[in-house]
């Protein structure tokens, strides 16, 4: 039935069913295979199978796999092409559906042998038998045949692997000195940094969304690692690829500017990636963050400058972008000593955006500016309305006290 029904559905939920029963009678490599073929031909199966997929790979030592299939793509297509080569793997390595002991399987089944047998020394603490497993990988990639996504995986695996050394080895409490932490913790960056240089070149082979969430896990290990650098190395040129998707770029700018501006205090560089990606698409958003780093650094007149030009460029009127320029702009110049144009926008927002969440604080503002200028009344009156009209907001949280002090006065 399995085979006469193919990909089609009866057919899909009767390899899941036959999983179950192969794993029942001790056949977890079969039952392991079935689930592959199913969720190959139906995807939404992913959450399905993936569970007990990850079981038998743990029972294997196959530590690997579930660090390639990113959780929110497990129903996606684009992790097809890791589906097959998880499956190959199986059939050559576990099933040993090539029998044959040529000298190109028993090569490939040393490579597989010592990539999970570097992962058991990781979890076991023998943290140097670990490197010599992985240095042993890393020296098989010449002479064993492996497509691209092949090399990508097993090197971004070696990768994203936790070689964090800890001063004792979690197991028997073997202290070690902190040479010995050093030294081995400097083999496992040049092991992680050969494996990213062997998988860099067929990173763009991949679908967009796991290609997006590869660098986006590399860039993350090294940010872990504190190495911003060479994160921002492997983020940047695929964030400004013309060719990528609005959502992905997003996503990746979002990461590459964290970096820039929180780890290396580089938020002129942040704006550069804003200002970038401005010019590659119509949307607005990277202007107004790039106008927002440069509020942050003090350069208040580069900021108006870009304020101004999102204004006139952009249809921000009635969207509630244009609220956040004109409290944008009305900071700067507050800060720039321009008090009646600070005022004179912030009344703007909020009778243009009464409703927006920056209303109240627009409100709490002017009466900042009225208690500075003496007008005690007038200040009174803003915060009343912010009580009435915004009760729930933190600006109004944040006036109480104030007026419980001026009606305790009057």
């Amino acid at each position: 039935m399995v085979e006469r029904y193919g990909g089609r559905r009866l057919g899909v939920f009767a390899r899941v069913r036959l999983a179950d029963l192969l794993e029942a009678q001790g056949k977890g490599g079969l039952a392991a295979e079935h689930r592959l073929l199913a969720w190959q031909a139906d995807p939404k199966r992913g959450r399905q199978v993936f569970n007990k997929l990850y079981l038998y790979w743990q029972e294997q030592g196959a530590w690997y796999w579930p660090l390639l299939f990113p959780q929110s793509l497990l129903t996606d297509v684009a992790v097809d092409g890791v589906k097959a080569r998880a499956l190959a793997e199986l059939r050559r390595y576990d099933l040993r559906s090539d029998a044959g002991e040529g000298e190109a399987p028993v090569r490939y089944r040393d490579l597989i042998r010592q990539l999970r047998e570097g992962g058991r020394c990781l979890v076991r603490g023998r943290f140097a038998a670990a490197s010599e497993a992985f240095s042993g990988v890393l020296a098989l990639f010449g002479e064993v045949s492996l497509s691209d996504g092949e090399v990508v995986d097993y090197a971004l695996a070696l990768a994203l692997s936790d070689m964090h050394v800890p001063m004792a080895d979690g197991l028997g409490d073997e202290m070690r000195s902190p040479g010995e932490v050093w030294a081995l913790q400097a083999q496992f960056r040049n092991l992680q940094r050969s494996a990213l240089a062997l998988a860099a070149p067929f990173l763009g082979g991949e679908p967009e969304a796991l290609s997006l969430y590869q660098r986006l896990e590399v860039a993350r290990c090294y940010r872990m690692h504190a190495q911003p650098r060479e994160a921002v190395q492997w983020l940047e040129a695929f964030c400004l690829d013309e060719g990528l998707s609005s959502d992905s770029r997003a996503t990746c700018v979002t990461l590459l500017t964290d970096i820039y501006t929180q780890d290396l205090s580089a938020p002129q560089e942040a704006i550069r990636v804003y200002l970038a990606c401005a010019k590659l698409e119509n949307n607005p958003e990277y202007t107004f963050q790039a106008a927002f780093q440069y509020y942050n650094m003090g350069a208040y007149y580069d900021a108006e400058q870009l304020l101004r030009t999102l204004q006139s460029t952009s249809d921000t009127r009635g969207d509630t972008r244009e609220a956040e320029v004109l409290y944008l702009l009305a900071l700067c110049k507050m800060q720039s000593g321009d008090r009646t144009k600070a005022s004179s926008l912030l009344d703007s927002l909020v009778v243009s955006y009464p409703k927006h969440v920056l209303a109240p604080q627009a409100l709490l503002l002017l009466a900042k500016q009225a208690s500075i200028s003496g007008e005690t009344h007038g200040m009174r009156g803003l915060l009343e309305r912010i009580e009435s009209e915004y009760p729930d907001s933190s600006a109004c949280r944040e006036v109480s006290y104030y007026l419980e002090q001026l009606r305790g006065s009057s």
